[in-house]
């Protein structure tokens, strides 16, 4: 299959032929006219000899002598055209035809006071024989321009075949060419418009077909990244979205959790007063008595809830300093160790002492390892494992409890730090534990991610902003 190259070097050649025979029809179209004009002057050479003939006058004479002299010069000067179209003879015998004519008329000349027959006769004849040479002339140059002319003919209309061929076969390729790539393309467009981004055009070359693929796929990577950075911004937006719907929830329930908790706290407060002041009569009966112990402990448990719903629905400053969170971190779990929480439980410590400092108020986040440890381990079945740790990220501290529990549905996780909310059976959780924590948090400008699959388990991680 020929190349752009190839048809062009085509084109050359055939052009070069066609210049080439024109040039030719144009030599023997030069050389037809030179031959009329020397059948013209031997016309005239026998006009002004026959009208010498008959009237003897020396400006008759003069004309024959003139037209030969100019016959013989343009034959000379066309010497070897005249040899090359017809033989290398023409031209030579046609000057020595002219030299016998020339000799017979100036023999004539001389005897014309007593003009002699025979002379006049051989005169004519040489005349005619050389009128007779430039007819042949004529005729056979007019033959070759005839036959020139009629290859010519046919030589064109055989390179206008061949490039109405190679035209329809140029106009074929060029299609393929071009339609297939802009099928690809079209193809390409209805995948991008369907929001598929991996497809890939495999056009390969340097034409402007190839350059117009290069210029899509690159507009095809360019709005699959703009369409990731989307998203991802959408994804950000959602979760800014679902921590403002948070934070107002948390809002709402803290302004109702505190109306309710200083309703009920006065109530609670008269209760236990009272309790104590009716166990100290020695006079109460052992039942009555640890019956009255009984509401005195629920009292005190009702208290404590109370206190963590105050807690959560009030601004609490925080008392910022200098804190060690791997050292907060493992001293909130030996306190719940010694309160016999960590039995049969494995605690897995990997601290990252280069760690820097984290700008908090320390009995807060004790608060907040303490509920996330004592959640893990009532997650877990004995024997299990809790792994504690920090990691320094860039600007932030990370901290992770890690349980071997049995996990937390998916329909739980959405609710997880939703005030009351608890996966705990009835009586030992309040669902106030995580609440709070997630406010603390958040008072401290971080963040806590929970990852947890059913069966295999939950992590808890706290970001906080570090000072290093």
């Amino acid at each position: 299959m020929l190349s752009a190259g190839g048809y062009v070097l085509l084109a050359v050649i055939l052009g070069w032929v066609i210049y080439a025979e024109l040039k030719n029809i144009e030599e023997q179209m030069r050389l037809l006219q030179v031959v009329d004009d020397i059948r013209q002057d031997i016309l005239e050479v026998r006009r002004y000899e026959k009208n010498y003939l008959l009237y003897h006058s020396p400006e008759d004479r003069e004309e024959v002598t003139e037209y030969l002299d100019a016959l013989q010069k343009r034959v000379e000067a066309n010497n070897r055209n005249i040899s090359s179209a017809l033989d290398s003879r023409a031209a030579a015998h046609l000057v020595e035809q002219i030299g016998i004519y020339r000799t017979q008329f100036q023999s004539v000349v001389r005897d014309m006071k007593s003009p002699d027959e025979d002379r006049v006769s051989g005169l004519r004849v040489a005349g005619r024989e050389l009128h007779e040479t430039a007819e042949k002339l004529a005729l056979s140059v007019r033959s070759d321009v005839s036959g020139t002319v009629a290859m010519a003919e046919k030589f064109l209309g055989a390179v206008f075949l061949v490039a109405i061929v190679v035209g329809l076969f140029v106009n074929i390729r060029l299609a393929m060419r071009i339609a297939e790539p802009m099928q690809k393309l079209e193809a390409a467009t209805r995948k991008i418009a369907e929001g598929e981004f991996s497809s890939s055009l495999n056009i390969t070359g340097s034409d402007e077909i190839a350059s117009l693929a290069y210029s899509f796929e690159e507009m095809e990577r360019k709005l699959q990244l703009a369409r990731t950075e989307l998203e991802q911004k959408i994804q950000e937006l959602q979760g800014k979205q679902d921590q403002l719907v948070e934070a107002e929830k948390h809002a709402s329930v803290g302004i109702l959790a505190a109306g309710i908790a200083h309703e009920i706290n006065n109530p609670l407060t008269s209760i236990l007063t009272f309790s104590h002041l009716i166990l100290e009569d020695n006079q109460l009966s052992a039942p009555a008595a640890n019956q009255l112990k009984i509401i005195i402990s629920e009292t005190e448990k009702a208290r404590t809830i109370i206190k963590q719903l105050l807690y959560y629905s009030r601004e609490v400053a925080v008392s910022r300093r200098p804190t060690v969170v791997a050292d907060l971190l493992s001293k909130s779990a030996a306190v719940l160790c010694a309160q016999g929480m960590c039995a049969e439980i494995e605690i897995q410590e990997n601290y990252d002492r280069s760690a820097a400092t984290v700008s908090a108020d320390p009995i807060q986040l004790e608060q907040v390892f303490v509920n996330l440890i004592r959640n893990a381990a009532q997650a877990i079945t004995p024997p299990g494992v809790i792994a504690l740790g920090t990691k320094q990220l860039q600007g932030r501290l990370e901290v992770s409890v890690r349980d071997t529990g049995g996990g937390i549905s998916p329909e739980a996780l959405r609710r997880l730090f939703d005030p009351f909310f608890t996966t705990k059976p009835p009586g030992e959780g309040t669902g106030i534990g995580l609440a709070v924590s997630y406010a603390i948090v958040r008072k401290h400008g971080g963040e806590i991610i929970v990852e947890s699959i059913p069966g295999s388990g939950t992590t808890f991680t706290v970001l906080l902003p570090s000072d290093g």
